[in-house]
């Protein structure tokens, strides 16, 4: 284990990371943004080992995705730091070969080109955020088509008597509530669809610089709350991914840094937000 290369109170910073991103990588072992977030933490505390495994699950991720290009880079990186890494070598060679055989750049660029087309048909839906989220439930057989109304109303009623200067309430709590399905169920599907990492929220400690990155009233009415920044990326936990007006609110504010998204439970979401902005009760 090399030395730390951090100064104390960044290592504690940088070891609360390291916790809560093993979680999610345990949950979601392919998503290559949270295990590079990972892998810069290890490098960062001096966990030269944990970061170089954590490379080799980078790039498994990328293989499985049909990102061959990025694998060997990835592994070409692991070679500089590692020259005898004979895992990575003949990983490497495997890839270049399938690479000299078969069409990977074709495969690459057909789902970039997938993923350019959902992110401008979240761009441009800009509805509301419940509504999305709810068309999202009717589409896949979570909720009937007769109930919507009524249920977007009991929101929009309960939002009322809250106030605003409280959390608003959440589709996935409502549907707790009224026996539809579980918040466990909801987000299932949501994490299922969405390929979105799943982030138990009350294990961080949100930093206070990057919560008030957004105006209070947008966490509190949104449910979202931006609670730390590793490096250039930007880490942003929300209860409703459909919400397409807050995600481009978000990136907006972000100052040009990554922004990287994480779902949470209403529970663990009403939790952060009431500590971030001081709120009683």
């Amino acid at each position: 284990m090399a030395k730390s290369r951090v100064s104390q109170a960044e290592r504690e910073h940088l070891l609360q990371t390291v916790q809560m991103f093993e979680e999610v990588a345990r949950t979601s072992p392919n998503d290559i943004q949270s295990l590079e977030i990972l892998k810069e933490a290890y490098l960062n505390i001096g966990y030269d080992a944990e970061s170089e495994a954590t490379s080799k699950k980078i790039a498994a991720a990328y293989l499985s995705s049909g990102q061959l290009s990025s694998a060997i880079l990835e592994y070409e990186g692991i070679l500089q730091r590692h020259p005898d890494d004979e895992e990575s070598r003949m990983a490497l060679q495997d890839l270049e070969q399938r690479m000299a055989g078969v069409g990977a750049t074709g495969v690459e660029q057909t789902a970039a080109a997938d993923a350019a087309e959902q992110v401008l048909a979240e761009a441009e839906q800009f509805e509301d955020g419940n509504e999305a989220l709810l068309r999202f439930f009717q589409e896949n057989g979570l909720v009937n088509e007769k109930d919507g109304g009524d249920l977007l109303a009991a929101l929009i009623a309960a939002t009322n008597e809250n106030g605003a200067n409280q959390p608003a309430p959440s589709l996935l709590a409502l549907l707790a509530e009224r026996g539809i399905a579980s918040v466990e169920k909801s987000l299932g599907l949501i994490v299922e669809k969405t390929r979105l990492p799943f982030l138990p929220l009350a294990i961080c400690e949100a930093d206070s610089g990057r919560v008030h990155l957004l105006e209070r009233e947008v966490c509190l009415r949104h449910l979202v709350l931006p609670f730390d920044q590793i490096s250039r990326t930007l880490l942003v936990a929300t209860v409703n991914p459909f919400d397409a007006r807050t995600k481009h609110h978000v990136e907006a504010a972000s100052g040009g840094v990554r922004v990287q998204w994480y779902v949470t439970t209403p529970e663990d979401m009403v939790f952060q937000l009431k500590n971030a902005f001081r709120i009683a009760g």
